[in-house]
């Protein structure tokens, strides 16, 4: 019997993580084989909850929030009540992130990073200044686009939660401004601006997570090497379209609508 039906017949949502359930089904499954068999009697078995009453496998805490336990015989355990997917003290170090990192987590594990520096931040900025007056405002080119800087993204079930440099959505799928702090609509552009302390996590975490995700295009952008990698999802993966440096001209997708001067990129 897979672990989801043995997580419903127990009464144990199966949405919550798979050593979770397997943890509270051991606790639920009873005596185990070598235990000796006790009858059930009329004045000790006990009485079903009340309908709309919390399952033996939680505690109440707080007003109305039912926070389960992760084993019964530990009450430190605790799942968190917004990410019960997710470690709950990989999201409360996450939380706790102080201002001068960008706190990701990905797979379950947290990354923390250095804020960006001013040459990293500065090529950012130029990124979206050339991109939002004609996608997003219209002004000189098709408009249809939202574009923000630096979104929290909450991306998937379990989820992965992820910060790029800039992040792109067609008006279609994000017609409205979401009022949470995170977004979990998936982005159909992101663009991730390197250093030498990000490039490997942007390259080899966060661009296969987004390929995951199914984001459509992601630009990575080097400013220590002056150059911009432009690649496009295809069912085998990551697809490299364009590829340039120093003081090209080029036409990005899928903002290929308009010029993209490099040196802009690079200049203070």
């Amino acid at each position: 019997m897979d672990l989801a039906r043995r997580a419903t017949q127990a009464g144990i949502p199966a949405v919550l993580h798979p050593s979770v359930m397997e943890q509270l089904i051991s606790s639920s499954a009873g005596p185990t084989a070598r235990s000796s068999p006790r009858r059930s009697t009329p004045s000790s078995r006990k009485a079903d909850p009340p309908a709309g009453a919390a399952p033996r496998w939680a505690r109440s805490v707080g007003a109305g929030r039912v926070i389960p336990w992760a084993m019964a015989s530990d009450p430190a355990r605790v799942i968190d009540p917004e990410y019960p997917n997710l470690p709950a003290e990989v999201v409360d170090a996450w939380r706790r992130a102080p201002e001068n990192v960008v706190a990701e987590i990905i797979d379950g594990e947290l990354s923390m990073l250095p804020r960006p520096a001013p040459r990293h931040a500065s090529a950012a900025s130029v990124v979206d200044q050339s991109l939002s007056p004609p996608f997003r405002w219209s002004r000189g080119g098709p408009g249809g686009w939202i574009i923000l800087p630096e979104p929290v993204l909450r991306l998937g079930a379990r989820p992965d939660l992820v910060v790029p440099d800039l992040a792109g959505w067609r008006r279609e799928r994000l017609p409205t401004m979401p009022a949470a702090a995170t977004i979990d609509v998936v982005p159909d552009w992101v663009c991730e601006v390197g250093s030498p302390s990000t490039q490997r996590h942007d390259r080899f975490k966060k661009m296969p997570m987004y390929f995951r995700h199914g984001v459509a295009h992601a630009w990575m952008v080097d400013p220590e090497a002056q150059g911009i990698e432009v690649f496009r999802r295809t069912a085998d993966g990551w697809l490299l379209v364009l590829s340039a440096s120093g003081d090209a001209v080029v036409r990005a997708e899928p903002f290929d609508a308009i010029e993209l001067a490099l040196a802009t990129l690079w200049a203070w």
